[in-house]
């Protein structure tokens, strides 16, 4: 039910947008000594974030009750999701004002305060929601049995569980940033008003991370109304994918806002060389972290989703769609960087554009297109990491065959298909590698592309043979007798009898 109740509004991203907004001139005038200015900004920040949050808080509570119909939701699943979104849209205040005083004490160099708290929030998350999710049950642990008191409100004590962690770590976070910071506390003489400048300003650099917020926002929206009709269990497998990823990028997302401040910073102390060195620095640092959390969101996919789900359909599905997603987790990180480091320094339109391109034109596209291509052609969906490592690494394509091959058995469609595929297809990657380096080759020209649509070629006649063909008979092996004599007796040559 959560996979559509936690969508967060589209619209957040436009108070979003306004605490990224002050990453490039907060730092430049921290590091120019005008900190009146800075502070400025903080108050004006906070009085917007509160006056949208609690716009926004009031529209998504209006279309609650619509939200799930309008993402085709099954009828189970639309009052759970109802509810959950209009619990967590009146918290979205709470949400906004944390959001823009975590920003804020980034800008001024402070990244381990929130940090801290927002590490914090996802503890207090866990614990909100197991009391308000389950009712009180007894558990056995070390052999002797605890009493673990819970409301049981299910779905809704989901919702209110984020909620709650929320407003403990915003209060937090507005008492380190209004009363604690050595540079953002408050003091006298600073005006609660909004100047024409500053707003100016913000909005020229938010407008377009405002856009870039509401394209993502809306993309993972139509991404579940893709999904949707696959099923139940296609959306929830999905959602949970996504949830198991944010462990692999949220390191990115760190070391993109630390781009952010380092590049504002640099840049606000007249150092152009430093902040390039800054930006290459953090977008290798991020590639590196990412792809080392790749290989371990592959290794440990099915483990990830018995920790999310005791559904087996659902761990099965997820595993295979983490599995795919991991794939792409080093670009990804250069994305997330390059954008954090490009904000910095006052470039907010060019990760926007790359956004919206990406999100709309590739992955929302090549969604629509082979969600229900795959079915008409003939293609299990379990088969698309097989797909996807084939032509990279043959170990690696033979360990996910070995397992498509022990999950489903040797003799059904995935099994089979699967041992067509690895006959049929080459590691093109390595292969190519190792035989146009050995003869001195450096530029393959179309040899990549050609073996690609070869590979391709492999994977579409492995699925249609494989599909119209029978199922192989059961056959029974003979083995002789050890005895040499009785040996002998069966290829002894018949006798033949002349009449």
């Amino acid at each position: 039910m959560e996979a559509f109740g936690s969508k967060t509004p589209s619209s957040v991203p436009f108070i979003s947008s306004w605490l990224e907004a002050k990453a490039t001139a907060p730092a430049a005038q921290l590091e120019a000594a005008r900190r009146d200015a800075a502070q400025a900004v903080l108050r004006q920040g906070l009085m917007v974030a509160l006056a949208l949050g609690l716009a926004l808080g009031a529209v998504g509570a209006g279309i609650s009750g619509s939200l799930p119909v309008w993402l085709h939701g099954a009828a189970d699943v639309c009052p759970g999701s109802s509810r959950y979104f209009f619990i967590y849209s009146c918290a979205l205040p709470f949400v906004l004002l944390r959001q823009t005083a975590g920003g804020m004490l980034q800008c001024s160099g402070d990244m381990k305060t929130p940090s801290a708290l927002n590490i914090l929030m996802c503890c207090m998350n866990v614990v909100f929601n197991a009391f308000f999710i389950f009712p009180t049950r007894v558990v056995t642990l070390l052999g002797m049995d605890l009493t673990i008191f819970g409301v049981g409100m299910g779905v809704a004590g989901a919702a209110l569980g984020t909620v709650m962690s929320e407003t403990v770590t915003t209060i937090l976070m507005m008492y380190f940033v209004c009363l604690r910071s050595p540079v953002l506390k408050l003091v006298k003489g600073v005006p609660w008003r909004l100047e024409q400048n500053c707003m100016m300003t913000t909005v020229r650099l938010a407008v377009p991370i405002a856009l870039e917020r509401v394209t993502t926002s809306l993309a993972q929206i139509a991404g579940t109304k893709i999904v949707s009709p696959l099923g139940t269990t296609a959306v929830a497998a999905n959602s949970l994918a996504v949830t198991a990823e944010g462990f692999c990028y949220m390191p990115g997302y760190g070391i993109g806002s630390a781009a952010t401040t380092l590049v504002g910073q640099s840049i606000g102390a007249q150092r152009l060389d430093l902040s390039k060195r800054f930006a290459r620095l953090s977008t290798a640092l991020g590639m590196a972290v990412m792809s080392c959390m790749g290989v371990v969101m592959f290794l440990a996919a099915p483990w990830m989703f018995t920790l999310l789900t005791p559904d087996p359909a659902i761990r099965e599905l997820g595993a295979y769609v983490l599995r795919i997603e991991a794939f792409a987790e080093p670009l990804f990180a250069a994305a997330i960087v390059a954008a954090g480091a490009l904000r910095g320094a006052g470039d907010t339109l060019v990760p926007c554009v790359m956004n919206l391109v990406s999100m709309w034109g590739v992955r929302l596209t090549m969604a629509a297109f082979l969600a229900p291509l795959l079915d008409r052609l003939g293609l299990p969906s379990e088969l698309l990491p097989l797909m996807l490592v084939r032509p990279i690494s043959g170990s690696a394509a033979l360990g996910v065959g070995a397992e498509l091959i022990q999950t489903y058995g040797p003799d059904s469609l995935v099994g089979r298909t699967a041992a067509v595929m690895l006959g049929s297809t080459e590691t093109t990657f390595y292969t190519i590698a190792v035989y146009f380096g050995a003869v001195g080759i450096t530029k393959t020209r179309y040899a990549v592309p050609a073996a690609l649509c070869a590979d391709l070629t492999g994977f579409l006649a492995a699925a249609w043979a494989v599909r119209d063909a029978p199922p192989l008979p059961k056959m029974t092996v003979f083995f002789p007798a050890r005895d040499m004599s009785a040996r002998r007796s069966m290829y002894r040559k018949p006798s033949i009898s002349v009449l």
